[in-house]
């Protein structure tokens, strides 16, 4: 009985003095796993398509939900004016007809001024054929860098056509998913409307706030695990977790709310979330590396 009592006065002065020590030494924060309630899934890459100049939908080569690669032309304004225009120009440009044409008459206007050359030598010609010669094989030559130069021009003129085709067709800028057709063949537009868009379902981004008590302890590169969280439902898709890193991280701080966004991007594994859901963002602890850096910094 005495013994209890000693005992029992014993330990209420020592734990005293451990809760002080235990106050003194906090634990690191920076072990723990931050949670981060209400964040919203979105698709990283998303993109709205429409026309550099007006016009009408000639073509539209793809279906809602077709999966397209970056540089894919999935739908084209009216352009045959212009590619007619293309193919005359392409036909001239390649063309050497005209060349070889003037090139054969400068050689012959050259033949006959090098005989007439000799014949005034001896006197046997009159100074105005020696002149007329002379002159013909300027003109001549002359000749040929006309043919050349209009070449050349046909050659700029089918670019300029080719570029103009190109600016008449909706290319995609990214691999992804056509999620959305506006307008259809026959339809006009104009510089300002949509016609397709476009989305990367592959990867996406969630975003977070972070409390103040949490803004130091997060870094660029950090692992998170995501997972779905829906309202009044209970889901397959909530068991799942997706692993991704810390992307970015606001260098704002909101003072009303007291917290910082933060966004991690994640692998859409087999295509399970959608963009729009609420998550739950898990930061993992920073590794033994990421920490002696972080010391080091």
């Amino acid at each position: 009985m005495i013994r209890n009592f000693l005992l029992a006065c014993l330990l209420s002065q020592l734990i005293p003095a451990w809760s002080v020590f235990a106050d003194d030494h906090p634990p690191d924060s920076g072990t723990a796993v931050i949670v981060l309630r209400h964040c919203i899934i979105e698709y990283e890459q998303t993109s709205q398509l429409g026309p550099a100049i007006r016009g009408v939908i000639q073509d539209c080569l793809v279906r809602r939900g077709e999966r397209v690669k970056a540089g894919q032309v999935i739908g084209r304004l009216w352009d045959q004016d212009i590619r007619a225009e293309m193919e005359l120009n392409a036909a001239e440009a390649e063309s050497e007809i005209s060349i070889k044409v003037s090139e054969t008459g400068y050689a012959r206007a050259l033949s006959r001024f090098q005989r007439t050359q000799k014949l005034s030598s001896q006197r046997f010609t009159s100074i105005e054929q020696y002149t007329m010669d002379q002159l013909d094989v300027e003109s001549t030559r002359l000749a040929v860098e006309e043919a050349k130069l209009h070449r050349h021009l046909a050659q700029l003129r089918h670019r300029h056509a080719e570029a103009q085709v190109r600016a008449r067709e909706f290319v995609s800028p990214f691999d992804g998913v056509v999620v959305d057709i506006l307008k259809y063949p026959g339809e006009s537009v104009t510089e300002s409307d949509h016609v397709f868009r476009v989305v990367n379902v592959d990867r996406l981004r969630v975003t977070g706030f972070l409390n103040v008590s949490d803004l130091w302890q997060v870094r660029h590169g950090q692992r998170t695990r995501i997972s779905v969280e829906v309202a009044r439902e209970e889901l397959a898709i909530e068991r799942e977790t997706f692993s991704g890193q810390i992307d970015f991280i606001d260098s704002q701080f909101d003072p009303m709310t007291r917290t910082c966004k933060v966004i991690a991007e994640v692998e859409n594994r087999d295509g399970l979330l959608r963009s729009g859901l609420d998550a739950r963002m898990e930061i993992m602890p920073m590794d033994d590396a990421s920490a002696k850096t972080r010391k080091s910094s």
